[in-house]
């Protein structure tokens, strides 16, 4: 009886402590799981009051705009994360693909929806390559992908003799500046690019394989999962996503420069870290994603809206980036 009341004890003491923690508030923690959530309230409030023209509809619209380039080649990135990967040729994938789309257009006369599907494929073609590499040829991703940076930036010099490639279209012109219902269209192909993402990670096998191989591959093997295959289309995917950013960016410009694109890898990367996808793998949402994107975004205008530096500007955005990285860091051996 006394074991049987001592058990009981310790139960209802277990039980209680359970109880405590279930109410009590743990600041450190909730600051890890959503700190990008109340750093991106906290920046809009900051901006809000320190600019005048922060909180208008205007500025937002062009928030979006800004922001959805950035998101859609962000959703590609997160993928092969999530898979452990990486790939840096996402901005020469960018510049390739609004070249492509230009050239065909201006230089071949190709309609422009048949322009736009070719400029696609191109992304698609480089993301197998970059997918075939790392899963077949043994590669590390980040060696592979700086390679394939190299060579498709200088593919799209070449193609141009460094000078940008003018296009004159409607259907263009719709896509990078035009609005559908009021809301930009670039916005709406993020929209679409988000939904499209977060339920093919969320909801289908691919996802659930692509969390499984980040997670530790050679067991993702064992149950049976064609990592392989799947490793390659987490690099299509974001070749495909790429090119599309591509093709809104020429329309955007209503031209097809080489040298655009440059930095966009680091920024996408920044958006799926910001996001919470862990670059260890097997860690990684599409909501956050566009958490970390929006971050950026609303960081960068706001800055521009106050006049700061551009040099001072780039400091503050490595600082929010190393402090994000930080605290998935401390998270990561938390959670160990």
């Amino acid at each position: 009886m006394s074991e049987t009341n001592a058990q009981v004890g310790q139960s209802s003491g277990t039980g209680g402590d359970k109880k405590e923690k279930g109410h009590g508030i743990n600041f450190a923690e909730l600051m890890q799981q959503h700190g990008v959530f109340f750093g991106l309230i906290g920046i809009c409030i900051f901006f809000a009051l320190n600019s005048e023209h922060f909180f208008t509809m205007d500025n937002f619209l062009n928030i979006m705009r800004q922001t959805s380039i950035n998101a859609i080649i962000a959703v590609g990135m997160t993928y092969v994360i999530i898979s452990k990967g990486i790939d840096l040729s996402v901005g020469s994938i960018v510049a390739l693909a609004a070249v492509v789309v230009s050239a065909l257009i201006t230089n071949f006369g190709v309609h422009p929806v048949l322009a736009i599907l070719g400029a696609l494929l191109a992304g698609m073609v480089v993301g197998f390559v970059n997918g075939h590499t790392v899963a077949y040829g043994g590669i590390p991703a980040f060696i592979s992908t700086l390679a394939t940076m190299t060579i498709i930036r200088g593919i799209a010099f070449l193609l141009t003799n460094g000078y940008p490639i003018y296009i004159k279209s409607d259907l263009m012109h719709l896509l990078g500046r035009g609005f559908i219902l009021g809301i930009p269209t670039p916005v709406i192909f993020m929209v679409l690019v988000l939904v499209l993402g977060g339920f093919l990670l969320g909801k289908t096998k691919i996802g659930r394989y692509l969390y499984a191989i980040g997670g530790n591959s050679e067991t993702a093997k064992l149950s049976g999962i064609n990592v392989e295959a799947v490793t390659i289309f987490a690099y299509v995917f974001t070749g495909l996503l790429a090119a599309l950013s591509g093709v809104l960016v020429a329309a955007r410009l209503s031209s097809g420069p080489p040298n655009v694109g440059t930095g966009f890898e680091l920024d996408a990367i920044a958006a799926c870290v910001l996001g919470g996808t862990s670059l260890s793998g097997g860690i990684g949402t599409i909501k956050g994603t566009l958490i970390g994107a929006l971050l950026i975004g609303i960081l960068n205008n706001g800055l521009n809206l106050l006049n700061v530096n551009p040099y001072v500007q780039m400091i503050i955005k490595g600082a929010v980036i190393f402090s994000a990285v930080y605290l998935s860091a401390v998270k990561g051996k938390d959670s160990k």
